[in-house]
């Protein structure tokens, strides 16, 4: 068994699309070993979230916040589950990532598509269509690694899905439609998600 937290956690990513209990056992034992990673907080979250245990993802984006307070990334997760969740807190806490962001986008601290992703959330949260489909289609156009536009649409559909608007194609349009196809049926969308959204 790894004796640090930081092997736990690259287990927890390996196991991450195979054996999600698993991986996130592996998470716990991480945390178990080093409480102070905000990393390793919402790399938790991010599982939880997966395995749609809402209430303890934000749980645990709330203590890689209580660790990092100014973690624009811990806000931005929170925003999407409070979504999910009915919270209207869910535009506050986008508004907070964003302006997070941008004094960590003025010194380079944050990486673009990253900021990108949480422009677009934030600009979906307020309503300004134009300027979440310009973020969006920048996203789309400029992310050349399937990983993280697969990371990306992840949470796209999750927000999306969460409001009611994941067959809005004005957004999910400029991304490959195959990776946009595997996100939803990864998540449910269209069966499951809406089942939750009517409260059956």
């Amino acid at each position: 068994a790894p004796a640090n937290a930081d092997a736990w956690r690259a287990l927890a990513t390996v196991y991450r699309y195979r054996d999600r209990p698993h991986a996130i056992e592996c998470m716990e034992k991480s945390l178990e070993l080093d409480r102070s990673s905000d990393e390793s907080w919402n790399y938790l979250g991010l599982l939880l979230r997966d395995d749609s245990k809402f209430g303890d993802a934000v749980a645990a984006h709330q203590q890689a916040l209580r660790v990092t307070p100014a973690d624009p990334i811990a806000h931005f997760y929170v925003g999407l589950l409070e979504a999910r969740l009915g919270s209207p807190h869910s535009n506050a806490s986008l508004d907070q990532a964003r302006t997070r962001v941008e004094s960590l986008r003025k010194i380079g601290r944050i990486k673009t598509i990253w900021a990108d992703t949480i422009d677009w959330a934030y600009f979906v949260s307020v309503a300004d269509q134009s300027s979440a489909k310009t973020v969006a289609e920048h996203l789309g156009r400029s992310t050349t690694s399937s990983r993280n536009r697969q990371a990306i649409l992840q949470h796209m559909v999750f927000y999306l899905a969460s409001r009611g608007e994941v067959d809005q194609n004005d957004f999910l349009g400029f991304f490959p439609a195959g990776e946009v196809a595997d996100v939803k049926r990864a998540q449910g969308v269209g069966s499951k998600l809406q089942g939750a959204q009517s409260g059956s």
